[in-house]
């Protein structure tokens, strides 16, 4: 009993171990096809987004400590090949940190589990929705800090960091618009830069795994900040784009018409010149 017991751990360790070292090939031949025969013109693309980007800690330093308080049964489960089960289980530390408001616990079991599962678009998301949601808006409004200015300075310090997280997602995985269009969100609800929620979007609409939704949002960004000009440009252009490639649904089609009218309206173009009268 006891010998078959381990004969059986034993298969699976070294099955662990040999999944391990085929999965590290495989993800160094993904990275090398990715990054090294690919433009990256995804992120380059949107040079304003990324020259406004400053975060307020080094994050390697974070993440390199992050690392090294790996605990070694966790580090063997990783190696096991088993990192999907190791990174749910984190993740139920997260929710705990979350709820008992411990961001930095949290921070850090966020970091672990997109280090177990760096291609899950989940961790990433949520993760920085943490940080740059809850987190910041607990230091905004729900903290007992009586300093009104280390109150601000923490509830930036955060939307920075969830930032800074969720830019890294997107570097591992820029074929995905999930969180090309979070980035987006990001910036218009907590920054409310709404230009630079336009980019993402429209960077976002990009990609082939993209909803219809996604390009119609990022002009509507345009229009939340009040470039009602370079909206309609954007809309119409969308509009002959949608048509020619049949890109198109009734609501995308209402829809695009609904902010066109919007734009014309706002822009004072008479009804004889609009769009749909050419």
């Amino acid at each position: 009993m006891i010998r078959g017991f381990l004969y059986a751990t034993l298969i699976i360790l070294s099955w662990g171990i040999l999944k391990s070292f085929w999965e590290f090939q495989i993800d160094s031949n993904v990275n090398l096809i990715k990054y090294g025969s690919t433009n990256p013109a995804s992120i380059a693309a949107l040079p304003v987004v990324k020259k406004d980007f400053s975060s307020s800690e080094k994050p390697t330093s974070f993440v390199r400590a992050m690392r090294d308080n790996l605990g070694q049964g966790l580090a063997i489960v990783a190696l096991g090949g088993f990192r999907g089960l190791a990174a749910n289980f984190v993740w139920i530390g997260v929710h705990e940190a979350w709820m008992d408001r411990d961001w930095v616990r949290l921070r850090t079991r966020a970091e672990i589990c997109v280090q177990l599962e760096p291609r899950s678009e989940f961790y990433w998301d949520m993760g920085s929705w943490h940080m740059a949601w809850n987190a910041s808006t607990w230091w905004e409004n729900y903290t007992k800090e009586p300093n009104e200015n280390r109150r601000k300075i923490e509830a930036r310090r955060w939307i920075d960091i969830g930032r800074d997280f969720l830019l890294r997602g997107i570097n591992i995985n820029p074929e995905r618009s999930e969180l090309l269009m979070r980035m987006g969100d990001l910036y218009a609800q907590r920054l409310t830069d709404y230009h630079s929620a336009y980019l993402w979007y429209a960077e976002a609409a990009k990609r082939k795994d993209a909803p219809l939704f996604a390009s119609r949002l990022a002009g509507r960004w345009l229009m939340k900040g009040g470039e009602y000009e370079e909206a309609y440009k954007y809309f119409k252009d969308l509009w002959k784009k949608s048509i020619a490639n049949h890109e198109t649904s009734i609501t995308h089609e209402d829809l695009m018409i609904k902010n066109i009218r919007e734009c014309e309206n706002q822009l004072h173009i008479p009804p004889n010149k609009s769009f749909f009268t050419k």
